[in-house]
């Protein structure tokens, strides 16, 4: 974890549309210390689920393995298609059943974003509606901090807890691959 502290390994689901668990995904979690038999990935050469209509798979995945977090990304790549990433309602259709998924079975899951090219505030700066924004907890933003041309997570948005303090961290290469340093 960022702050040193270690916890016990949980059951990860990656949801991949864009990395290859071969070249991408395997080396960078080898790099940072995953317990690689606890992690599961699909990614484009297998088939995708689409959500909302494949909400009930998930939870089965979730179950069957007892997934303790699953990250989505981007999660434009798994809406269905007749869902319109910039329309408020299309968005929460997708995200309250994932919502209700993570409660009932005490998990996280992570939706990973692209930033829109416009400028504007942080917590509007992501791709598609501001939607995704709303239904989700806790936002965080990483980017790159202009005071020390490092790099940051930033919390955007938070209904969760005290306000958390922004990490700093650096991406090291590490063998073939890349990792992060936490600051």
């Amino acid at each position: 974890t960022p702050s040193g502290d270690t916890c016990s390994p949980v059951s990860v689901i990656f949801l991949s549309s864009e990395d290859s668990p071969g070249d991408t995904l395997r080396p960078r979690l080898e790099a940072a210390g995953g317990e690689l038999s606890k992690v599961r990935v699909l990614n484009p050469n297998s088939s995708l689920p689409s959500f909302p209509s494949k909400t009930s798979w998930l939870e089965e995945q979730i179950v069957d393995s007892d997934v303790g977090l699953v990250v989505i990304g981007p999660l434009t790549g798994f809406l269905g298609s007749t869902v319109d990433s910039h329309r408020d309602q299309d968005v929460r259709n997708v995200l309250n059943p994932l919502a209700g998924l993570a409660e009932k079975h005490s998990a996280t899951i992570i939706g990973v974003r692209h930033l829109r090219k416009s400028p504007g505030s942080a917590i509007q700066r992501g791709s598609g509606s501001i939607g995704f924004t709303a239904a989700a907890r806790m936002v965080w933003l990483a980017g790159r901090d202009h005071n020390t041309n490092g790099l940051v997570l930033a919390q955007v948005k938070n209904n969760l807890s005290k306000d958390p303090r922004s990490l700093c961290y650096e991406i090291t290469e590490h063998d073939d691959t890349s990792k992060i340093s936490w600051g």
